[in-house]
Order: structure tokens, then sequence, then C-alpha cells
């Protein structure tokens, strides 16, 4: 009995262009997104462009839902990407939220008392 031939290339399981978080990197994702506005979206076995990720993060503008960074992982980095901008591999997760993270703002002032108070230098 002849042994079957195997699939063509087309038809074989692509391998996924990037792996699972951690549960504990999951979590720091979350809370980091939080102190800067944002709100997390995981998305599970997408594909992208042809490419097959198992898990990607999705962070967005909390209040406007906009997309503002995903983030997927390989086996020993990860990758950062905002929304028209080239994909930065990063060897941690700590490496690509410290570079990822909006710059600092100062905060605007509420009220009419505030915005007199601002303007005058009291």
């Amino acid at each position: 009995m002849p042994l079957p031939s195997p699939p063509p290339p087309a038809a074989r399981a692509k391998a996924p262009h990037g792996v699972s978080f951690p549960v504990a990197e999951l979590l720091a994702v979350q809370d980091w997104g939080g102190a800067h506005g944002m709100m997390m979206q995981v998305v599970i076995d997408h594909v992208l462009n042809g490419a097959a990720f198992e898990e990607l993060l999705v962070m967005r503008h909390a209040r406007t839902h906009r997309r503002v960074l995903c983030l997927w992982r390989r086996v020993d980095q990860v990758i950062a990407q905002r929304p028209d901008q080239r994909p930065l591999v990063f060897r941690s997760l700590d490496a690509a939220l410290a570079a990822m993270a909006p710059a600092a703002t100062a905060p605007r002032p509420r009220g009419v008392r505030a915005w007199m108070a601002w303007l005058t230098g009291k």
C-alpha cells in the first residue's frame, strides 16, 4: 500500500506568527494600559495581512476606542506596532511598554476657577 503524499504547501497549516502571552504579562499590560488611559483587547487566533497570530493584544483609547497599539509575542521577543508605523522589536515586555508609553503631559485645569488660576499664575 503506497504512503499518502504530503498535502500541497498551500494546504499545510502555517505555524502562528506569534505565541500567547503568559497570564502575568497580560495583567501587566492591562495595568499599564489603565494607567495610560487605554483598555486592552485580546484577539485570539487572528489572521492579519496573511500572518496568523495565536494571540494579539490591541490597546485602544479608553474614550474613543481608537486603536493605539498592537502587541504580539514571539518566543524570545515582543513586537509593538502603532497604527501606520512599522513594528518595533523588543527583548522584553518591560522594554516594549517603556518605549511605547505616551509622552507625559501636564494635566489640564478643570473648571472656571482652575482655568483663571492657571491663566493668572495664582
